[in-house]
């Protein structure tokens, strides 16, 4: 077994010149290097010009999870675009050292899995780090664009890949990556009764979500979920974890599993922690009232 290397890179790390990450992506999707210049252009001057326009094309009902919206997921190249332009971006980078340092501060193991991890990065970026990786994506363009990006590093036999959400298996990994992608999905509390699934005793969980982004440039987001915009901390330890840290903008959230006969996964809530503290003040209060006759 390798040992852990939390000196990691950030962003599209893998590619050395745009001419090389357009290559890539025209033998991925068919698209003459032309074509993709100007995809990546618009996408970089404005985010979510991409999957906005296919999305319209495709015919997809903006904010719906539908049977045409699952359809789009798995037959569009334009999320491939969108989050390869999205990974260069300062915010992005930004977070993901986050991630790096939530995983190397939170955790020992080397168990990996990515639930959701697109067009690859963090399964990458950790396989090369010595994790053992599973990259979970449904088969499509921005799993081919992954895999093909696994066969350039060298990490092939590193990343165990899989596009079934029934073959990942449980109890099994030392950290779940879930990057924006409870936003994406009709049932978000499942997926995070999943996750927790997917963790062993004592995993931890690196999130970031955008329930509260139900914005034109963003049609797959789901409308239904925005009623769980700033509830992503209460959701996760409702379900059986305990919370580790909140990044600025909950960008990400770091929790660790934790059996849920433990109520005092609770008291992690930022929430919680206010209520409590003003009880003790009260109790305190009535005590020192209580010395005066």
């Amino acid at each position: 077994m390798e040992s852990k290397n939390t000196n990691m890179p950030v962003g599209l790390f893998d590619f050395n010149s745009h001419k090389e990450v357009v290559k890539c992506l025209s033998k991925v999707t068919g698209r003459s290097e032309s074509e993709i210049n100007s995809i990546l252009f618009r996408e970089a001057m404005e985010t979510g010009t991409a999957v906005t326009r296919a999305a319209d094309d495709f015919g997809v009902t903006p904010h719906v999870y539908n049977e045409r919206m699952a359809c789009f997921y798995s037959e569009t190249d334009a999320f491939v675009f969108e989050l390869t332009v999205g990974h260069m971006r300062k915010a992005c980078k930004k977070i993901d050292q986050r991630v790096i340092e939530s995983v190397s501060e939170y955790s020992d193991g080397v168990h990996m899995l990515c639930l959701g991890d697109g067009i690859g990065t963090d399964s990458l970026r950790f396989a090369k780090a010595g994790f053992n990786v599973t990259y979970f994506e449904f088969e499509g363009p921005s799993s081919q664009f992954a895999e093909r990006r696994f066969a350039r590093e060298g990490v092939v036999e590193k990343v165990n890949v899989i596009n079934s959400i029934g073959g990942i298996p449980h109890s099994s990994f030392d950290v779940v990556v879930c990057r924006e992608v409870l936003e994406h999905v009709p049932k978000p509390k499942k997926v995070i009764k999943d996750i927790r699934k997917y963790a062993n005793e004592k995993g931890i969980c690196v999130i970031t979500e955008s329930f509260s982004r139900i914005e034109d440039k963003f049609p797959t987001h789901i409308a239904s979920n925005e009623k769980y915009a700033g509830k992503t901390k209460k959701l996760f330890v409702e379900e059986g974890f305990e919370l580790l840290r909140a990044y600025d903008n909950d960008r990400p959230i770091v929790l660790r599993k934790t059996k849920k006969s433990d109520k005092s996964r609770f008291s992690t809530l930022p929430e919680e922690n206010s209520i409590h503290v003003k009880s003790v003040i009260r109790r305190v209060g009535k005590k020192i009232l209580n010395l005066f006759p």
